[in-house]
């Protein structure tokens, strides 16, 4: 259990990586570029997958394979004949870390091989929302997850345990962590987006605040010496990571509230408001890498939840 001290932790920039004996971009031997196609071992068996600017968990064990986020269906396609033309095995699970499409239209591949499959109990009733929309439509309810579960959910795979956990809503309703036990290997999905700019989807349940709240929640949790991944992350630090990379991440999200809560005061626009090219003091969050867009959309985001949250109640 950690302790969070507001303001008090290591940014890792550039410099403050190579201060710490890691080169930046290449934590953990991990560097991220568009179509890696190739699987790199996190610890233990298990390894991440990065293809379509997303990134896939998998685990290898004495039983089978676990995959966390297939991405779409050419990613799953290439996932899958790398993994087998290592050495052949059964899907024991497919797990959806939240509804988007660019993690579960992989299910159009994978849901063939999978022996189970499970997700957030929202995740299949966003899909299902979503059914008329491009690539949401390609998946039929037979490709959905199979089992949900609302809060904290384990299963093995041979000598491992993996532990599912939903904190609430942040960047959507359905976000879960997937925690490898012997491995110490968190898998936090887009709940962290590593010095890249963060989508909020406020649509699907999202919720900013509760985003930060989330993250205060997971950081408190965290084993000591786990290594993590995320959804997302800038060439320069990558998609595996540390401790620390949570609370920037936070940090981050409580600054851009704070940036519009001051802006509001002001009675800024959100034009003016979201015509920011960085947030103060994050220089580095100024780009979407996989959305190709800068932090002008989040700004319009956090500014439509603070002005709703403002509204007096009936």
């Amino acid at each position: 259990m950690k302790e969070i001290k507001r303001r008090d932790f290591v940014r890792l920039s550039g410099a403050s990586a190579l201060a710490l004996g890691l080169a930046p971009g290449n934590a953990f031997g991990h560097t991220i570029t568009k179509n890696v196609g190739g699987l790199r071992e996190v610890r233990r068996g298990v390894f991440t997958y990065r293809d379509f600017w997303s990134t896939t968990t998998c685990l290898r064990t004495e039983d089978g394979l676990v995959i966390v986020d297939g991405q779409i269906y050419s990613s799953a396609e290439r996932l899958w004949k790398l993994l087998q033309a290592e050495e052949a095995a059964p899907l024991n699970c497919l797990v959806n870390a939240h509804f988007h499409i660019h993690g579960t239209h992989g299910n159009l591949y994978l849901s063939e091989h999978a022996e189970n499959s499970i997700a957030h109990v929202n995740t299949p009733l966003r899909l299902k929302a979503y059914a008329d929309r491009r690539y949401y439509n390609e998946l039929d309810e037979a490709h959905y997850p199979k089992d949900v579960f609302e809060s904290e959910y384990s299963f093995t795979s041979g000598s491992e345990t993996i532990h599912l956990k939903h904190y609430g809503p942040a960047h959507t309703d359905g976000d879960i962590t997937v925690y490898f036990e012997k491995a110490n290997v968190l898998h936090v999905g887009d709940l962290v987006f590593n010095r890249t700019v963060p989508r909020h989807d406020r649509s699907d349940g999202g919720s900013i605040k509760g985003w930060i709240e989330v993250l205060d929640s997971i950081y408190r949790d965290l084993p000591d010496g786990v290594r993590l991944v995320f959804g997302d992350g800038s060439e320069a630090f990558g998609v595996v990571g540390l401790p620390k990379d949570v609370l920037v991440m936070r940090e981050f999200l409580e600054a851009s509230v704070q940036y519009v809560e001051d802006g509001i005061a002001l009675g800024r626009s959100v034009e003016e408001v979201s015509s920011a090219k960085v947030i103060p003091q994050f220089p580095e969050f100024n780009r979407s890498m996989r959305y190709r867009t800068d932090v002008s959309r989040l700004i319009r985001e956090v500014y439509a939840e603070v002005m709703e949250a403002e509204k007096p109640k009936a």
